[in-house]
């Protein structure tokens, strides 16, 4: 019994040893994760009250608060003798491993296999990190999970390998465009069926609708007649001359690349209001993607200023900026064949020295390309 006591002791001094050189080189300003003297009284004095009941010699070392106004009746409260959610807790001897199931916006975090709690991504990175290093996987379960990767490598490795079909050579960038012209009736036809997922799947990517269910349902609603859904994303928006004025902070939109524009769209939590801005592609100069270990976020250029989508799900993030750019690229090759088209119409009546000189001039300008220039002005020759 003594002995047991002694190894407590011995594992308590240890994890206020390394939670103070955790904390000693992170900054963690931006979420809500208080550690030591920085834990405010009355979120401990509620977490006490919520869900971590503990006796006095306990000392709190980390308070996550998960709470949307800050109150710390929710969240996670480390001690130097235990692991508190306010779903359940762990004596710290008795754990064993600490894992996360990631989700677009939430992380479910499980500890010695069970659901412990949930929390934004974000802010689960840098709570991993410690239970990391405080409760590293035992030898014993790492020699297991070696040996299961082992037994699968070799199970993988004896399935007959299914051949890969021959790869294309050519640009990547008109494949994308190809791509996007070619699957424009199953975009229109998906679109017109509200299958959100089978557009994701279209384009390789896995639709988790977490946190935008309002936003999806709301939808079709929004769009115009013929309108057709490229690609939808959630992520996070900050308030904007648009929102309510009982919103602040960030607040979770679903992003909707369509043939027409980008479509933002924000429900409101209690009531059936939405918030909406859209982006005709016209105003759109330029759309960049910034891909993190684990989330994405879009930029999208308008000049004047930069809308910034954050915290998106990580494949997705490429997927809208590659798409909107291709399309982009088709719009503008459009346009340049309308041009082309309506100014070669417009010389048609004039002799051919004057149908070459403005030809010229519309080559000077960028209007027409070197090709196009040369095949008008071989078509002109021919006649006379």
């Amino acid at each position: 019994m003594a002995k047991k006591k002694a190894t407590a002791s011995t594992l308590s001094a240890m994890i206020c040893k390394q939670t103070e050189e955790f904390f000693s080189d992170r900054p963690v300003e931006g979420i809500s994760l208080y550690y030591g003297d920085a834990i405010p009284e009355k979120k401990l004095a509620n977490a006490r009250e919520a869900y971590a009941r503990y006796s006095a010699p306990e000392c709190p070392l980390v308070l996550y608060d998960r709470t949307v106004f800050g109150s710390g009746k929710k969240g996670i409260l480390l001690t130097d003798k235990r692991l508190f959610s306010d779903k359940v807790n762990y004596r710290l001897e008795t754990i064993n491993s600490v894992a996360c199931d990631e989700g677009v916006l939430l992380s479910q975090v499980t500890v010695n296999g069970e659901h412990f709690c949930e929390m934004l991504r974000a802010d689960a990175k840098i709570l991993l990190e410690l239970f990391g290093l405080l409760f590293p996987v035992p030898s014993a379960m790492k020699k297991t999970i070696k040996n299961k990767k082992k037994k699968a490598a070799t199970k993988s490795a004896r399935k007959p390998k299914k051949k890969s079909p021959p790869v294309k050579k050519g640009n990547d960038q008109g494949r994308t465009s190809a791509h996007l012209v070619e699957n424009f009736e199953k975009y229109a036809k998906f679109t017109k069926r509200r299958k959100w997922k089978d557009i994701c799947k279209l384009n390789n990517v896995n639709i988790d609708s977490f946190g935008a269910k309002k936003e999806l349902s709301a939808l079709p609603d929004h769009l115009e007649d013929d309108e057709v859904v490229f690609a939808v994303v959630a992520g996070l928006m900050t308030q904007t001359q648009t929102s309510s004025a009982f919103d602040w902070g960030l607040n979770t939109w679903l992003v909707v690349l369509t043939n027409e524009r980008f479509l933002f769209l924000d429900c409101a939590m209690l009531t059936s209001s939405v918030d909406t801005q859209s982006i005709r592609h016209d105003r759109v100069q330029a759309v960049s993607v910034s891909q993190g270990l684990l989330l994405g976020k879009i930029m999208i250029d308008l000049g004047s200023r930069m809308v910034v989508v954050d915290n998106c799900e990580k494949t997705a993030v490429r997927a809208v900026g590659d798409l909107a750019n291709k399309w982009l690229r088709e719009l503008e090759k459009k346009s340049k064949e309308a041009a082309a088209g309506s100014n070669t119409a417009a010389v048609v009546d004039q002799s051919p020295l004057e149908q070459i000189e403005k030809l010229a001039t519309l080559h000077s300008a960028g209007i027409l390309t070197e090709d196009e220039f040369v095949e008008a002005k071989r078509k002109i020759l021919d006649k006379m």
